[in-house]
């Protein structure tokens, strides 16, 4: 079994400057958000994704009824970590949409969504997940919170720089490039903290 990433990615969520980063998807200007709701709701999932990450581990090898979401999930990502092509991350975009049953449901923790009723929150924060487990560097994913005219609630998104951002949406199982979506981003989650839009991208 290769090794799973280290429960301290997960929890470095330090401030870097721009310079040192990918520019975010949809480009425009991001700017830091240090307070307010939605990063305690990031620090909080961050967390669960640490402890996720160690219960995926400890699963790997265990036939138990507990373990089945973790070993499902550690199938899905054992496929994407063959190659980092286009192809293998369709087929991890596919396969978390394939697994989660959309339902409203609050925030949480990927081994609880995996297989499971959930909604857009929990598809993205997986492929989030699995595409680290995989060996993606962190710094070429994003979670993007984006808005689309005629929906009244916002939506979640991963975007994945592959020489340009590309968009894992549970609304359809092909890869967009972020200039050919319909969305207004409004947010970006990384490692690093949130960063808002100063100006709407459209």
């Amino acid at each position: 079994m290769q090794a799973i990433i280290g429960i301290a990615v997960f929890l470095a969520v330090l401030v870097y400057p721009a310079t040192n980063r990918l520019a975010d998807p949809y480009g425009g200007e991001t700017l830091y958000l240090p307070f307010g709701s939605l990063v305690s709701d990031w620090r909080k999932i961050l967390n669960k994704l640490a402890s996720d990450d160690v219960l995926l581990g400890a699963c790997v090898d265990s036939n138990t009824l507990e373990c089945a979401p973790a070993r499902q999930l550690w199938a899905i990502i054992q496929d994407t970590k063959t190659q980092h092509d286009l192809a293998t991350i369709g087929q991890l975009n596919r396969s978390v949409n394939l697994a989660i049953k959309w339902v409203p449901r609050p925030w949480q923790g990927v081994l609880e969504a995996i297989n499971a009723d959930d909604d857009c929150k929990a598809y993205a924060t997986t492929k989030y997940f699995a595409l680290i487990e995989a060996g993606f560097a962190p710094n070429r994913i994003r979670l993007v919170i984006v808005h689309q005219n005629g929906f009244l609630e916002d939506h979640m998104v991963v975007a994945v720089w592959a020489d340009r951002w590309l968009i894992l949406d549970n609304r359809t199982m092909v890869m967009a490039p972020d200039n050919q979506t319909r969305y207004t981003p409004l947010y970006v989650l990384d490692l690093h903290g949130l960063r808002g839009y100063s100006v709407p991208v459209s």
